[in-house]
């Protein structure tokens, strides 16, 4: 327990956010340093004034437009649901172990951020019922 009687278990709900930013701002990073050299080697062909290999022109096309967006297929609503069911629970859960000494320690801002987070990804996961419950199938199954 720190100071102000929280137990240091509960910080986790701080660090665990705190990494996660940190690996989605690499992520970005390295995402951009891509692009770069990307654009780097077609500078190169432009100024030579020769035609990029089509092989090449297409990986690049593949590259950049390889994000994986919402089909809205059954299954990938069924994911979404119970992914975000499953975490907003977890979070729930959190909320309620946290009020159990919040009272007592002051610690009703990690009560407080835990039950907004839950309500928020049970939100988001009933959100997805509907596409699960009604999307079409993927083909070929």
């Amino acid at each position: 327990m720190d100071d102000f009687g929280i137990p240091h278990i509960a910080y986790i709900g701080i660090i665990i956010p705190l990494a996660g930013m940190g690996i989605g701002a690499l992520a970005i990073w390295t995402e951009h340093k891509r692009k770069e050299k990307t654009l780097e080697v077609l500078r190169t062909y432009a100024e030579k004034g020769v035609e990029p290999p089509a092989a090449m022109l297409q990986s690049l096309n593949e590259a950049a437009n390889d994000k994986t967006p919402d089909d809205g297929t059954s299954e990938t609503g069924w994911r979404k649901f119970i992914l975000m069911s499953v975490m907003g629970l977890g979070f729930a859960g959190m909320a309620l172990w946290t009020h159990s000494w919040s009272d007592r320690n002051g610690g009703w801002p990690f009560t407080l951020g835990f039950g907004i987070t839950a309500f928020v990804l049970i939100a988001v996961g009933l959100s997805k019922l509907p596409q699960a419950l009604n999307g079409p199938k993927k083909h070929g199954r």
